[in-house]
């Protein structure tokens, strides 16, 4: 990992985004489906499900509003299932190089550095980001309340539009636009 790079974490501010956006810095946002995203985000980081809906949708409106085109779009899909290219995506968009032969030694760093901070952080590997069986039965619950909620069905159509704008980018190999 480059020390001298900043970045964001998985709790999601759009004040961040957008003054990275003003200041032309390549910005990356990761966007995953509110069924999955919300129950895990509620199972991690214990708010209530109206709260993390409230902030799902507060977040990817501004950043369909306010912040499309000029960031890149990578979906949670891309990134855990292939995280090689998606690292050669983002190395496009942000115009830097990525030796080839290390990009899976980078991948292991990665997952060894969010269980190593994890575990300093909050001394236990049960917050960790890394997929875990022992939440999946409290996502299901939250998922439950999700799926009830009358505000799920703006968070679906979100979704789809971000999904949208992702297809697009992707089919034009969207490169930064500062």
């Amino acid at each position: 990992m480059r020390p001298d790079l900043n970045y964001a974490r998985h709790k999601h501010a759009v004040a961040n985004v957008r003054l990275a956006v003003e200041y032309g810095v390549p910005t990356v946002i990761l966007f995953r489906d509110p069924k999955e995203c919300i129950p895990s985000f509620v199972s991690r980081f214990r708010p209530g499900v109206a709260e993390a809906l409230y902030r799902y949708l507060g977040f990817y409106r501004s950043v369909v509003s306010e912040v499309m085109p000029a960031a890149l779009l990578v979906s949670f899909e891309e990134a855990v299932g292939g995280i090689q290219g998606t690292v050669r995506r983002i190395a496009a968009f942000a115009d830097f190089s990525v030796e080839e032969g290390n990009l899976e030694e980078l991948e292991a760093k990665a997952k060894q550095r969010i269980q190593k901070r994890t575990q300093r952080r909050v001394g236990t590997a049960e917050h960790i980001s890394l997929p875990d069986r022992n939440r999946e039965t409290t996502k299901a619950e939250h998922r439950k309340k999700l799926l009830q909620s009358s505000k799920y069905a703006e968070a679906k159509k979100l979704y789809h539009q971000l999904q949208s704008i992702h297809e697009l980018q992707v089919g034009r190999g969207e490169r930064c636009q500062s």
